[in-house]
């Protein structure tokens, strides 16, 4: 490991996977070195009104990205060189008109074309200082700080570089010493090295890899009540695992993977049970009971903001509420004005019985954080997590579950703030209903609660139990982090695992369109196809996912609502024949074929408008993976610039039958199920061009399976 800059006095003499720590002569001012030879910049950062129409937005947008090159130009950087590596619009929902801030860079390399010593960049041109000539500044130029400059600049000549600070021309070995390490990858391998000496054998990957692909190889840990106790590596698995799942949302893995670890060195045990286990256990499984909890809200809230602990207390207060004993041993007994009556109807609370007792508790939705949530709160109660979860994936709103789908109340319900308000809701007209009361409630109390609800039976669990969804989650991490030790493709390592899946498309974000509303964090992406020298290489050189690179001129539009929830592909019209859309159009004779105008919409024959194609939605997963590395991006993290793969992976059976589509399906989330005609403004002519924004409208969206849905294993 050859360290150098300012932060080399944290390391050590030896670093975990590292053969030796090598620090060349001047190490400490590499950093400087980095600041003398950077790209150059144009930045327009500031409050931009966008209006309501997406035409005006494009607009808007063409012109700052054009102030951006402007300025990057002015500064310096070769045109041919300049691209847009950052652009980010962050709607402002307090201020009306489509206002937001948007930041837009463009990037150059530094024209050096003058070439001598005592060139000096200004902010309009490069220029050639005569021996003892100041440079100048035009007044009111801004520096760094945002600051106006003097019309009279004291910046001194150029000077020199002290002979300390020359650049070495010498050889690698020379500066680095004569025990230079000669680091290349063996077969792919990340880590791989050649040790000193000639004709050294190539050691092991880095002790880190090994550790990890050791312990992925080892038996789960059983305990004598049958259940996987986890180990933090396998916490790791099903955070990774866990973000595939989420489709984009179900709360940041990451900060739930963090509070689980903590737990864990705390001395809780966090365990996962198996239904099959969990029935042979018990003795009465009328009476043993379960309970969802998780999160609710918009991702992009808790994505930033601190733990309160809102789910445990959601979850204890309905205990409470339910009067319910603990298997592991304590007693949650509730205040009378707490207790409820007994009431008739399909989304009554259950009437209480005495000798119930709380086994478990169960994941709503195996997506994103809330596939770990639940065992933070279960580790600290002493109770396992029922392998398994409602949706199969993460869905936005409440009622989205097997469980809701199948008639189980979802009353009593209980949901938690940060400050300690809390909402009991003891029964509901519908399951329509609690969506719409807990939602205006999540949102007063700041748009990111901790939630609790669908109380329910084993017996009744067994019918509308998603089994080992938890193994599944473990089984993708599993597979996405042997793939990057092995120097595979971790994408196509998704799709091994979780089978029938396709690969959409792989490129580059160049447009994110996202709002917060109603605690929905909702919006657009969308990708185009990235230089040829952005996809990563496997071993042997060969270009990951090379089957699916997607044809010059295509678009990958995805709408989301917390979760991604359709996936369009995008072409010109005129190219539309020649572009090489068979690749990725379902044609194989083992999937269920689209009906006619289902899966494409175009403007009128000879028209310009491009032709927009349906490629997947609702209930499939659609997820969204960074191509070099297989980790699933959450959508408020997708940012432009981007390289990401799309893939979509079938739905579970029970939310493919014509009761769950009407509560899973497009339709469920406002698509229409036929083509609407739209009139383009100003025009009468049919032939006329319609932007692909206009498309959408129109287009239909009607669910077609990707594929066959092959239920996963226990890891246990």
């Amino acid at each position: 490991v050859v360290v150098v800059g300012g932060g080399a006095v944290l390391c050590g003499e030896e670093l975990p996977g590292g053969a030796r720590v090598v620090r060349p002569p001047h190490a400490d001012v590499a950093n400087a070195v980095g600041a003398a030879i950077p790209q150059v910049a144009g930045l327009v950062d500031g409050v931009y009104a966008l209006g309501e129409r997406s035409q005006l937005r494009s607009e808007v947008m063409a012109r700052l990205e054009g102030r951006a090159r402007e300025l990057a130009l002015g500064f310096g950087a070769v045109p041919s060189t300049c691209e847009v590596v950052e652009r980010d619009v962050v709607p402002l929902s307090y201020m009306p008109g489509g206002v937001a801030r948007v930041t837009i860079k463009v990037v150059g390399e530094l024209d050096l074309s003058a070439g001598a010593p005592g060139a000096v960049l200004t902010p309009g041109h490069m220029g050639q200082l005569q021996p003892g000539e100041q440079p100048t500044r035009d007044p009111g130029t801004l520096d760094h700080t945002g600051g106006c400059l003097p019309a009279e600049s004291s910046i001194p000549a150029a000077m020199p570089l002290p002979a300390t600070l020359a650049f070495s021309t010498a050889p690698a070995d020379e500066v680095l010493g004569s025990e230079a390490l000669s680091l290349e990858h063996r077969g792919g391998a990340p880590g791989a090295v050649v040790g000193p000496g000639d004709g050294a054998a190539a050691a092991p990957a880095s002790t880190t890899t090994s550790l990890i692909q050791q312990q992925l190889m080892e038996p789960p840990q059983v305990d004598v009540e049958g259940c996987w106790v986890l180990r933090p590596v396998d916490v790791d698995m099903l955070a990774l695992g866990a973000g595939v799942l989420g489709c984009g949302g179900g709360g940041s893995a990451h900060n739930a993977r963090v509070r689980l670890l903590h737990a864990m060195q705390e001395g809780h045990v966090a365990r996962i049970v198996g239904l099959g286990t969990l029935m042979q256990r018990s003795t009465s499984p009328h009476l043993d009971m379960v309970v969802d909890c998780g999160g609710m809200g918009a991702p992009t809230v808790s994505y930033e903001k601190l733990d309160a602990h809102e789910i445990q207390v959601a979850t204890e207060v309905l205990l409470q509420e339910l009067q319910l004993s603990s298997a592991a041993g304590s007693t949650h007994q509730g205040p009378t004005h707490h207790q409820h009556a007994d009431v008739e109807g399909p989304h009554a609370a259950p009437a209480t019985t005495p000798g119930r007792r709380l086994v478990a508790l169960l994941a709503c939705e195996v997506g994103g954080g809330n596939c770990l949530e639940p065992l933070v709160v279960s580790a600290r109660m002493g109770l396992p997590v029922v392998d398994g979860d409602l949706m199969g994936r993460a869905f936005p709103e409440l009622q989205m579950t097997t469980s809701s789908i199948n008639g189980v109340p979802m009353t009593p319900c209980a949901l938690a703030g940060p400050k300690g308000d809390v909402v009991v809701m003891r029964q509901a007209a519908d399951m329509y209903s609690v969506e719409r009361v807990m939602r205006s409630a999540c949102e007063t109390l700041g748009g990111a609660v901790g939630f609790a609800d669908s109380p329910m039976n084993l017996h009744t669990l067994s019918r509308v139990l998603i089994q080992n969804s938890l193994s599944q989650a473990w089984h993708l991490g599993r597979a996405v982090t042997l793939a990057r030790c092995e120097g595979r493709d971790p994408v196509q390592a998704v799709l091994q695992q979780y089978k029938n899946g396709r690969l959409l498309y792989c490129g580059k974000v160049v447009d994110v369109q996202r709002e917060t509303s109603a605690s929905f964090a909702r919006g657009r992406l969308v990708l185009a196809p990235a230089p040829a020298s952005h996809h990563p290489t496997a071993a042997g050189g060969s270009s990951r996912s090379s089957s699916t690179q997607p044809a010059a001129g295509t678009k990958l539009i995805v709408d989301f609502q917390n979760e991604n929830l359709v996936a369009y592909l995008l072409s010109p019209s005129a190219a539309a024949a020649a572009a090489g859309l068979e690749v990725i159009e379902r044609t194989t004779a083992d999937q269920p074929q689209p009906q006619q105008g289902q899966q494409q919409a175009t403007a009128s024959p000879g028209s310009d408008s491009p032709r927009l194609q349906l490629l997947a939605c609702t209930p499939d997963l659609i997820c969204c993976l960074d191509t070099w590395s297989g980790r699933a991006l959450a959508t408020e993290e997708v940012r432009y610039g981007l390289r990401l793969s799309v893939v979509v992976l079938p739905a579970p059976d029970l939310l493919r039958s014509q009761e769950a589509l009407k509560v899973v399906g497009p339709a469920a989330f406002g698509y229409k199920q036929a083509e609407v005609e739209v009139k383009v403004p100003g025009s009468s002519d049919e032939g006329s061009e319609m932007s692909w924004e206009r498309l959408l409208q129109r287009m239909p969206v009607q669910y077609s399976p990707v594929g066959e849905y092959v239920p996963p294993v226990t890891v246990v």
